[in-house]
C-alpha cells in the first residue's frame, strides 16, 4: 500500500476518534475541548491537501457526471462537509475561551447556536462520508487481516452488528436529544397561542400597573434571551417578543418575565428561595450564585442564570447546602468550597452513545447506495438482454 494513502488512512481514523471526543464536552473540559477542536481542524486542512487532485479535477467531474448519479452525491457530501467544518471553526473563534480568545463579543448566542448546528453536521457528514467509503475500508481491512475467501456466516455476523449498530444509533440519537439541536428556542414563538391577546390589548393598556401571570415552562438549557423571545407582549399590539418591547407596559412584562425566569431556572422547593427565607439571605444567595460559574456546556454562564442541564443541577446542590449553612449560622462566600455531585458525561458514555449514532449512519449510506448499485446493474443487465 502507498505512503501516501496510509497517511491518508491514519488521518481519517484519527480524526473520527478525535471527532467522538468533541462530542463529550463536559467529559474532557473547555480547555481540551479548545485544544482538540483546533487540532481536528488542522488535520482537515491537511486532509484537504492530500487529496488536491479531487479539487482540481472536481470542474470537469461536474461537466462529465449526472446531477442524480452517485457520483454526484459523493461530491455534495465532500463540498457540504467542507463548507461546514470551516463555518464550524468561525463560531469556534467568536467562542473560545482559553486558546482563540482574542476576538471580544457580547452577544455570543447566535455563535453559540452556529456552533452546536456545525459540530452535530459536521459529525454526521463524517459518518456518511465514511459510509460512502466502506467497501474501500473492508477491502483494507480485508488485505490487513489477510482475508481472501468469502465466508457466508461472517457476512450474516457483519450484518447483524451493522444492525444492532443501527438500532443502538437510532436509540442514543433519542437519548441525546440530536434533532433537536437543530431547533433554535426562539422559534417557539411561532407556536404561540396566535396571540389573541391583539383585541385585548387596547383594554389592557389602561392597567398599566397590571401585573402578568406567566404559565410557560422554562426548557432545559433554555437561557434568559431565548425565554424572552419567545415570549409576546400584550401591551400595544404590536406582537412585540419580550425581548425586545416596544412600549412602557412591555417593559414592564419583560422585568416580570425575568423574575420568572429566575424563579424557574433555581427551582420551586429545595433550589428556590423560599418564603420563610429572609430577603437578606434571598440576596446573599444570589450574590453568591452571581460569582460562580458553570463548565457545563461551553457557555461559562453565571450560575444566577446557567444555561444548561449541568448548570442548573450545580444550582440545585449549591442552593440547597447555601440555606443550609446560612440556617446553621455559617457565613458564605465564593471562596467556600462546596461540594455538588453532577452526573457528568464519562468518555465511555460518550464513545458508547456516539460509536452507535455514527455506526448508524455509516451503515444506512453503505447499504442504501450498494442497494442502488445493485438494481443499477441488473437494469444494464436487463437492457442488454
Amino acid at each position: 500500500m502507498a505512503k501516501n494513502k496510509v497517511l491518508k488512512i491514519a488521518i481519517d481514523i484519527v480524526m473520527t476518534v478525535l471527532m467522538i471526543f468533541l462530542m463529550g464536552y463536559s467529559a474532557t473540559g473547555n480547555f481540551v475541548h479548545e485544544v482538540l477542536g483546533i487540532t481536528i481542524f488542522v488535520l482537515f486542512v491537511f486532509h484537504c491537501i492530500l487529496n488536491y487532485k479531487w479539487f482540481k479535477q472536481l470542474p470537469a467531474q461536474l461537466k462529465r457526471i449526472s446531477f442524480f448519479s452517485v457520483q454526484m452525491v459523493w461530491i455534495i457530501v465532500n463540498l457540504l462537509l467542507v463548507i461546514d467544518i470551516i463555518a464550524l471553526m468561525i463560531s469556534s473563534l467568536f467562542m473560545s475561551r482559553e486558546i482563540l480568545n482574542f476576538i471580544q463579543i457580547t452577544d455570543k448566542a447566535p455563535w453559540i447556536f452556529m456552533h452546536k448546528i456545525t459540530a452535530y453536521t459536521a459529525f454526521i457528514l463524517i459518518s456518511i462520508h465514511l459510509g460512502l467509503h466502506w467497501n474501500m475500508i473492508m477491502q483494507m481491512g480485508r488485505k490487513v487481516f489477510a482475508v481472501k475467501d468469502k465466508n457466508k456466516i461472517r457476512t450474516m455476523l457483519l450484518r447483524v452488528i451493522a444492525l444492532l449498530m443501527a438500532v443502538l444509533g437510532v436509540k442514543s440519537s433519542f437519548d441525546r436529544g440530536i434533532a433537536l439541536k437543530y431547533i433554535p428556542s426562539t422559534m417557539a414563538a411561532a407556536n404561540m397561542k396566535g396571540d389573541k391577546n391583539t383585541g385585548k390589548s387596547k383594554k389592557q393598556s389602561g392597567k398599566k400597573d397590571e401585573k402578568r401571570t406567566f404559565t410557560e415552562t422554562v426548557k432545559e438549557g433554555e437561557s434568559k434571551d431565548e425565554f424572552l423571545g419567545r415570549l409576546i407582549c400584550t401591551g400595544c399590539g404590536k406582537q412585540c417578543t419580550l425581548l425586545e418591547p416596544q412600549c412602557g407596559k412591555g417593559r414592564r412584562q419583560e422585568k416580570q418575565a425575568v423574575e420568572y425566569y429566575k424563579t424557574q431556572v433555581l427551582g420551586t422547593e429545595d433550589t428556590t428561595l423560599n418564603h420563610d427565607v429572609s430577603s437578606e439571605t434571598e440576596e446573599g444567595l444570589k450574590d453568591y450564585l452571581g460569582g460562580l460559574y458553570c463548565d457545563g456546556c461551553g457557555k461559562h454562564c453565571s450560575l444566577l442564570t446557567p444555561q444548561c442541564g449541568i448548570g442548573q443541577e450545580k444550582v440545585q446542590e449549591i442552593s440547597k447546602e447555601y440555606k443550609e449553612k446560612v440556617s446553621a449560622g455559617i457565613a458564605v462566600d465564593e471562596k467556600d468550597d462546596i461540594t455538588i455531585k453532577v452526573d457528568r458525561d464519562s468518555f465511555v458514555k460518550v464513545f458508547g452513545d456516539y460509536i452507535p449514532i455514527m455506526g448508524l449512519y455509516i451503515a444506512g449510506t453503505y447499504y442504501t447506495f450498494k442497494l442502488i448499485k445493485r438494481k443499477d446493474k441488473k437494469k444494464q443487465e436487463e437492457s442488454i438482454v
